[in-house]
């Protein structure tokens, strides 16, 4: 991690493990964790979360998850959101694994649950990739309806959240990139908030207070709250995402 006043830079490219975790982060209210190309694994049995969600955003590889019963396969480019308090487990997977894990808050309340096991009363195979169940949700970013808007959130949000805000950006070309920079996109600061920009291809540029901050692939840019920041570039292919905590309406125009 490197940084300055204003903002922090993690680095997941080649990194295995927790990028922002409490108690090493500022803040409670998220954490983030990142497999690079590893074997697939299983958890040590069901579990749940009595206060946080939970997300699996996988890039590379196949996942397969218990969430309250029932087996899901994630792929890439998937992305799978667990509710609080939702039994769920990863059983198995395939391939050399890439995710990105985000659980909201970050607090410590990982529970096994009793007598719980790897059994599923049924496979979820076929059908949709989307889907939209009590427990959560799956969305597949090769729909281009859940790129480049709030997916999970607030108010227009596709997905229901208190805690987390994220949105998955797909820009192939040059014009979509940029569209909006220095128009509907304007230098800004949240109060309370922290916000994220993720690169997965491609790259970014920041403001950040005085700062031009590059964003890279594998790289992310942690915005802290009262920071003025701003998009101001980005190049195409552009793919990455941005997420914010807390839900706050505390954005003010700087």
């Amino acid at each position: 991690m490197t940084g300055s006043p204003g903002y922090a830079k993690y680095y997941a490219a080649g990194v295995s493990g927790y990028l922002v975790s409490p108690p090493e982060s500022r803040h409670a209210l998220l954490t983030i964790r990142h497999t690079a190309g590893v074997p697939p694994w299983s958890d040590d049995g069901l579990h749940v979360h009595s206060e946080s969600e939970e997300y699996y955003l996988l890039l590379h590889g196949e996942l397969q998850i218990n969430v309250a019963g029932h087996l899901y396969s994630l792929l890439p480019r998937e992305m799978l959101g667990v509710r609080a308090a939702v039994p769920h487990a990863v059983v198995r997977g395939q391939g050399a694994i890439e995710h990105f894990g985000f659980r909201a808050p970050a607090v410590p309340d990982r529970e096994i649950v009793a007598g719980g096991h790897f059994g599923v009363s049924e496979a979820e195979w076929a059908g949709p990739r989307d889907i939209t169940m009590p427990w959560g949700f799956r969305a597949s970013f090769s729909e281009r309806s859940n790129c480049n808007c709030w997916l999970v959130g607030k108010g227009e949000a596709t997905h229901h959240s208190d805690d987390f805000l994220f949105a998955f950006l797909d820009f192939p070309t040059s014009d979509q990139a940029t569209a909006g920079l220095g128009t509907r996109l304007r230098m800004h600061a949240h109060t309370q908030s922290w916000e994220y920009y993720l690169c997965l291809e491609g790259s970014k540029t920041l403001q950040v207070n005085e700062d031009t901050v590059e964003v890279q692939e594998g790289e992310i840019v942690e915005v802290h709250p009262g920071a003025r920041h701003n998009v101001i570039d980005r190049r195409a292919p552009y793919i990455g995402a941005t997420f914010r905590v807390p839900l706050l309406n505390d954005k003010t125009e700087a």
